[in-house]
Order: C-alpha cells, then structure tokens, then sequence
C-alpha cells in the first residue's frame, strides 16, 4: 500500500466532492415556476480549511465564471487570500522562524486544487484552463515563490506589510517574491476543449 493510500488523500476528495455536490443540489432547486436559490451557510467544526474547501468547490459547481481563468484566480483571492488561509501553517512551511510551536500538516489548499483537477478531468469542455495550471499552483503553494501564498492574513497582503517575527514577505523586503496572477500566462494555460 503507497504512502497515498494510507493517508486517505483519495477518501478525503470524495467526501469533499460529494459535499460540495450536496450544496449545490441544496442551493440551486427546481420548483413549478423554475429554479432557484437559496442561501447556504457552510460551517465545519474542524476550522476554516475545510470551510474554504466547500465553499470554493460549491462555487465552482454553480458558476460557470468559476471555471474561467479570471474567475478561478478572484474564487483563490475571495476565498483563500482575503478570508485569510494561512498559507504557511496549513503547509507547515517555515514554522520555526514563525515561532510556532505546533507542527501540522494540513494542505487544505491542494486538496482544493486536486478536488478541482478531478472535476476538470470529467468535464473538460467546463473549464477554461488546463490541469497544467492547478498543478503549477499546488507546486508553488509550498514553494513560498508568490507573494499571495505566503500571507498570514489578508491585511498582510492588501497593505503590503511584513508577516510577525522578522519573516519577510514584502515586495520591498522580498524583491524576488511576485504575484502569482500577474506572473501566470493566460494563453499558457487555456484549455483548447473550452466551449
């Protein structure tokens, strides 16, 4: 049995993916004078990764702008970079200089990419960019490389300030960090199934 298979990763897209469909059969119904929509709170007692989780994969579901090169990167700052995913802890990436103490591994955010890789693969007229690009963006969440992945919190990354304790994420401190949007060609990852 692989290292995979052991940690589940495979059991957890499914049961996030099956999630995510129950909120949009709750969210969008038939009724006699045709659809519609309700609101739908999405809460998870194990804190906020799995929320952004659900919460993303439902609006890719529902959108079609979601599945767009332009929608996708404004779902990733909406719902990951303002709601303030800690990018950095979640992948347990430079705890020590940090000072944290805990040493988890929770990588939320890839589990997201890797769940959207799965839908792309069933429905690859749906999506206007290629699986090059999730798999671009889950390497370069542990690679610290943009400055939109390794922020604390969305202040940090609205107003350009340092994260605590001497780590430097500025552009002015950090020249070699840049965003990740501005630095991703759009012809490079547009998908040529796209309809």
């Amino acid at each position: 049995m692989s290292k995979i298979q052991k940690s589940n990763w495979f059991k957890l897209i499914h049961k996030f993916l099956k999630t995510a469909k129950k909120i949009e059969q709750s969210f969008i119904y038939l009724t006699e004078s045709g659809y519609t929509a309700k609101n739908i709170l999405i809460y998870c007692q194990s804190g906020s990764g799995p929320s952004a989780v659900l919460s993303s994969l439902a609006q890719v579901l529902i959108d079609p702008y979601y599945r767009t090169f332009e929608g996708f990167q404004s779902l990733i700052l909406k719902e990951w970079v303002y709601f303030g995913h800690n990018f950095m802890k979640s992948l347990n990436l430079n705890n020590k200089a940090l000072n944290l103490a805990e040493q988890t591994f929770s990588p939320m955010f890839v589990l997201f990419l890797d769940c959207v890789y799965q839908l792309l693969q069933m429905n690859r007229t749906e999506f206007e960019f290629t699986e090059e690009m999730l798999v671009y963006m889950a390497y370069h969440a542990f690679s610290c490389k943009y400055y939109e992945l390794t922020h604390l919190n969305p202040l940090e990354y609205l107003v350009g300030t340092s994260t605590p304790k001497g780590v430097s994420t500025t552009p002015a401190e950090a020249p070699d960090l840049v965003s990740l949007f501005n630095f991703l060609e759009k012809e490079k990852y547009l998908s040529k199934m796209y309809q």
